[in-house]
């Protein structure tokens, strides 16, 4: 396993040469593709002003019409501000594995309440791409390639949990508007098909994770790398309500990465050894889409 010493690269730009990347310590990896984008490990890149407005994505004000949960947006000026990676391209020289998939994932944590029982039949994650946001050439915004999805129960430090249910679908990649680090962030949702079960999740703590898979050697879009977004909003020191988070809050300090790439076994991601090397990781841009019954359940 890399020493937890050695996990966390500086700030990387995107396109420049990953040769270039100063490491925060001597790490044997600093020409490779970096794993965590980091706030306070070398200058901040200026965040880039949105040229138009954000557009409207499931769970933003306004469109939250079928929103079970929404974590909430990342916070460019928040000095805890991160992204960690999470999504199979073919940057780290691994294939990637369908269902199951364990080469690259971030595992964040949400609540269904007690008395309410949810169907879902879309999920989604928030990350910044370091390049157009395609994960096929030509096919940004349109349905394309597969994305991978799993809802877990009992993921902890080291433990993998309990699969609730897991698949590979076809996926959308839609930009927010929000800019970080100077890479833009894009939506990606995934839709289950009318021919898939929908998932029916009873009260309790499950853990999501939702990434794109790019597994073409012919196909640029797969030489790209996906840091799911942060989400972040410090307040005297400590988390405060995330902005525009939709529906029961996630838990803070409760999510996980599994990586074969890097030899994280189900490691925490926030705290001074986390994987986020300290800075943020308290919660991830993400959310479910789909109907509630029940008591209390989200006005949308």
């Amino acid at each position: 396993m890399v020493k937890k010493s050695l996990w966390v690269l500086a700030l990387v730009v995107a396109l420049i040469p990953f040769a270039s990347v100063k490491a925060a310590t001597q790490d044997i990896r600093q020409s490779s593709p970096p794993y965590v984008l980091t706030a306070q490990q070398a200058p901040r890149v200026a965040v880039k002003q949105a040229t138009k407005p954000p557009v409207l994505t499931y769970c933003d004000p306004g469109m939250t019409t079928g929103c079970l949960f929404y974590s909430g947006d990342i916070n460019p000026p928040d000095p805890n501000t991160n992204g960690l990676v999470n999504g199979c391209t073919t940057l780290f020289g691994v294939s990637c594995s369908g269902n199951d998939n364990t080469a690259l994932e971030i595992l964040a944590p949400f609540v269904v309440p007690t008395g309410q029982t949810w169907t879902v039949t879309s999920v989604f994650s928030n990350a910044l791409s370091t390049t157009d946001g395609d994960i096929d050439s030509g096919l940004s915004g349109a349905a394309m390639s597969i994305c991978y999805w799993g809802i877990f129960t009992g993921v902890a430090s080291g433990v993998k949990g309990t699969l609730v249910r897991e698949h590979v679908n076809p996926c959308t990649s839609t930009a927010t508007g929000r800019n970080a680090f100077g890479l833009n962030e894009y939506q990606v949702l995934i839709n289950f098909p009318s021919t898939e079960k929908a998932v029916v999740l009873q009260a309790g703590t499950y853990f999501l994770t939702a990434q794109p898979e790019c597994n073409s050697s012919t196909d640029p879009n797969c030489s790209e790398e996906w840091f799911e977004s942060d989400a972040e909003n410090t307040v005297n020191g400590t988390q405060g309500p995330l902005i525009n988070a939709f529906g029961t809050p996630a838990p803070n300090d409760d999510s996980f990465s599994e990586t074969t790439v890097f030899g994280f076994n189900y490691e925490p991601t926030w705290g001074s050894s986390g994987a986020c090397g300290g800075i943020g990781c308290d919660q991830f841009s993400d959310g479910l889409l789909g109907t509630c019954t029940g008591t209390g359940c989200p006005s949308n």
